[in-house]
């Protein structure tokens, strides 16, 4: 009978070590989730500030070149 209790323990540990590594296995899943997500939302932020950039440095081009038109002009 003290091995049949002996075996259930050695059981019972095993499965608690499984549950635990299992449980360590999806935080570690999900910590890398919200890394990625982050990432994508920095890379998304970067891309809409260049694009920001762009824009703007398109506008004053256009600026200056009326200007000089209008230089032209008068």
């Amino acid at each position: 009978m003290a091995a049949g209790s002996l075996a259930g323990a050695a059981m019972s540990a095993k499965d608690k070590a499984k549950q635990a590594g299992l449980a360590e296995d999806a935080q570690r899943k999900q910590k890398l989730e919200i890394i990625k997500q982050t990432n994508i939302q920095n890379q998304d932020t970067i891309l809409q500030d260049k694009q920001n950039l762009i824009d703007t440095m398109s506008q004053m081009s256009s600026n200056n070149l009326q200007g000089i038109k209008n230089l032209g002009m008068v």
